[in-house]
């Protein structure tokens, strides 16, 4: 291919029996093929316009070539640079694989005798006594170990809006985090349930610098990146050179906000209440190095960790109705595991802060690929383009091969669907005569409530729109929740709203109040409804 800033190839191996990028297999590479791979990249810039998404890169792992587009500019807004090779992203939860891989490097170190109890079976309690957890006697809440923190099944669910963003007087910390983690309930027993949740990988980053005595992103830098030749990747957005910057290399998340009509940038604002489960700033061509590890098993991981790294421990989800030969897919520690058509197809994605990411490799054909995206939205069309690839690779024919793109523009309108008070409260008609019988006067409602893992919110009254807001915007997963229509009794309806898209979604809420006095007690959110009970906010005194 001509020269062109868009598009990198680079080899990361000497082996001189591996085929030159011109000379590969097309059903490898799609820019291997004689156009140079024109075809391709109309499908790729026609998934981007289907899916609203400015930019995105791509690299593609051939065995030891690596090959490199960048599609769309950086940022929505004018002055916006082209996406190259070099673009930085953020990866978001693709970060986990190195947080595990961490871990992994401390259990295998057998030399060390500060770490001999560092297996992954140890519960993490007996790694660090900061490590305990809200339990009821009996439960074996205090036996959740290493690899129980890293493959989601702890029984601990997400509990995202507790964490307390930079912008917040309180800031959270990893420390803090770790500290809070005592204070949130379970929704599940242990190793009985799949529940998504980065606070533990949190806490699994905050383990790695307390038992290497390094702090997470040196030890990350010293122990991968630096190994693996991986210069253009930081911890966090304020990591990031001024320079890069500057040079337009550097892409800006965005969201597709309905409301407006049009897609507008998400604030990119460091994380450190995140890291180990997310804010890793990268490249394509150094993920692409990552890829090449995980399918050569190169140091300074041993074979024997590579292999934990990659063992399923979890089912995590189903098996998508007709993708023909797709297993359900399991999770590993930091990494998810499927079997497609006789392969393996190990992957891990991420989205954050208006990006979307995802790098997969299967190890049988020594192949992987690795896309990044500057859009929320731009998930579906990574799963459009990398599927095409991975049919490509296993030669199904096109008649046999699944419509992702009907898949997910199916799915848009139940992701969109806000639900309606008698959907949220089915049981409504039968609880007509709870008391109270009329609508209380909400202003008595108002003042500070507090929750010890939750930290304190505030009611607050708009008299112009007559309703009780609470402005979550601090937090790290930011909100502002809003109580609308009254069910029956007690019970409301709470609008949940994006602040940087202004998309909604509705849950249960609750004032528990004196029968007598009517005066409120506390307030309830339905935050997690199969956890058995509400995130319950006490009413402060003087309040």
């Amino acid at each position: 291919m001509p020269s062109d800033p868009r598009h990198a190839s680079f080899t990361l191996s000497p082996d001189s029996s591996q085929p030159s990028p011109t000379e590969q297999d097309a059903s490898r590479n799609p820019f291997a093929n004689n156009n140079g791979g024109e075809t391709f990249n109309a499908r790729v810039n026609e998934a981007l316009h289907h899916w609203r998404v400015p930019g995105l890169a791509l690299a593609i792992v051939d065995r030891h070539t690596v090959t490199a587009h960048g599609y769309g500019i950086s940022q929505v807004g004018g002055g916006a640079s082209p996406v190259t090779p070099a673009t930085i992203f953020d990866i978001a939860s693709m970060s986990k694989s190195f947080t595990a891989a961490a871990m992994a490097l401390l259990v295998q170190n057998e030399e060390d005798e500060a770490l001999k109890e560092v297996k992954w079976d140890t519960p993490v309690s007996k790694l660090d006594p900061e490590l305990q957890f809200a339990t009821s006697d009996g439960d074996g809440r205090q036996g959740i170990s290493v690899e129980d923190i890293l493959s989601h099944r702890s029984g601990l669910p997400g509990h995202e809006e507790s964490l307390l963003g930079i912008s917040h007087a309180d800031a959270d910390t990893p420390e803090s985090v770790v500290s809070n983690i005592r204070h949130l309930p379970f929704a599940h027993a242990l190793r009985t349930t799949y529940f998504y949740n980065n606070l533990m990988y949190t806490c699994a980053a905050h383990l790695v610098s307390k038992l290497s005595s390094t702090p997470f992103a040196s030890f990350l830098q010293q122990n991968f990146w630096d190994k693996l030749d991986m210069q253009r990747t930081w911890l966090g957005p304020d990591a990031l050179p001024t320079a890069e910057a500057d040079a337009g290399n550097v892409a800006v998340g965005s969201i597709y906000a309905t409301s407006q009509g049009k897609a507008v940038e998400m604030p990119h604002i460091p994380e450190p209440e995140g890291v180990g489960a997310g804010s890793i700033q990268s490249c394509v061509g150094d993920v692409a190095r990552w890829i090449h590890a995980q399918i050569y098993t190169l140091p300074p991981l041993s074979q024997d960790s590579y292999k934990s790294l990659r063992t399923p421990r979890i089912l995590a989800d189903d098996a998508i109705p007709g993708l023909t030969g797709m297993s359900p897919t399991f999770y590993c520690l930091g990494w998810e595991v499927a079997y497609y058509r006789g392969v393996t197809i190990v992957r891990h994605d991420g989205s954050w802060a208006g990006f979307a990411s995802s790098m997969v490799y299967v190890p049988e054909r020594e192949w992987g690929v690795v896309i990044l995206g500057n859009s929320e939205d731009a998930y579906s069309a990574e799963m459009e383009v990398l599927f095409h690839l991975v049919d490509t690779l296993l030669g199904v024919p096109e008649g046999e091969r699944f419509g992702w793109r009907d898949h997910y523009d199916n799915k848009a309108p139940e992701w969109a669907h806000v639900q309606t008070l008698d959907e949220l409260f089915p049981e409504r008609a039968e609880h007509a005569d709870d008391e109270p019988r009329t609508d209380p006067d909400l202003e008595t409602f108002v003042g500070s409530y507090a929750n010890t893992g939750y930290h304190r919110i505030r009611l607050a009254y708009d008299a112009e729109k007559k309703q009780i807001e609470i402005d979550g915007r601090d937090r790290s997963y930011s909100f502002v929740w809003v109580v609308r229509e009254r069910a029956y009794g007690h019970w409301y309806m709470l609008e949940n709203v994006d602040p940087a898209s202004g998309e909604k979604s509705t849950m249960k809420c609750k004032f528990d109040a004196e029968e007598v006095s009517g005066k409120v007690k506390r307030f309830g959110v339905d935050l997690y409804p199969n956890s058995g009970d509400l995130i319950w906010f006490e009413k402060e005194e003087g309040e």
